[in-house]
């Protein structure tokens, strides 16, 4: 009896295919969980009342995706342009930059802090769901509130295609 051999394959989105590997699988679920878990619970509900736990920010972050583009709004209260930075590759959009404390003076009491009133830098890594031109990215901030706007490639963009029915 002759045996056939298995190969398992992962299509890719850029329209390949890939040798399937566990490991890089387990990877990017291990970092997927990191980032999920991070976002969840990035302080325990006592950490409110301490004034000696330093709360940091993260934005909150909308990803749309229309016929042609990807839209990403992130709320960014208080964070100046200048210290805001974005990187686009084909298939991931990182943002980072830095919240400045609300209120600097050093003889503060904290007497109840959210969980939206941290500061510090940050940095957010998203995998897109489709490729994207990263040469034609456009970011715009208005009213505390950052717009990224990422054109999809050609061959990612839905077309539709009339079917002849008989």
């Amino acid at each position: 009896m002759a045996r056939r051999e298995l190969t398992l394959a992962r299509r890719e989105t850029d329209g390949g295919i890939r040798r399937w590997d566990p490991f890089v699988e387990m990877e990017r679920l291990h970092r997927e969980l990191d980032r999920w878990f991070d976002r969840l619970f990035p302080f325990s509900p006592l950490t409110r009342w301490s004034s000696d736990v330093e709360v940091g920010f993260e934005p909150a972050v909308d990803i749309y995706e229309t016929g042609d583009e990807l839209v990403v709004f992130a709320t960014l209260p208080g964070v100046e342009m200048k210290d805001i930075h974005v990187e686009a590759t084909p298939d991931t959009l990182i943002l980072r930059g830095e919240r400045k404390p609300l209120i600097s003076d050093e003889n503060v009491t904290v007497h109840y802090r959210s969980a939206w009133g941290g500061h510090g830098t940050f940095e957010a890594r998203y995998d897109l769901p489709v490729e994207i031109n990263p040469n034609k990215v456009k970011a715009t901030l208005r009213n505390g509130i950052l717009e990224v706007r990422l054109p999809k490639v050609e061959a990612a963009k839905s077309k539709a295609v009339k079917v002849q029915v008989e």
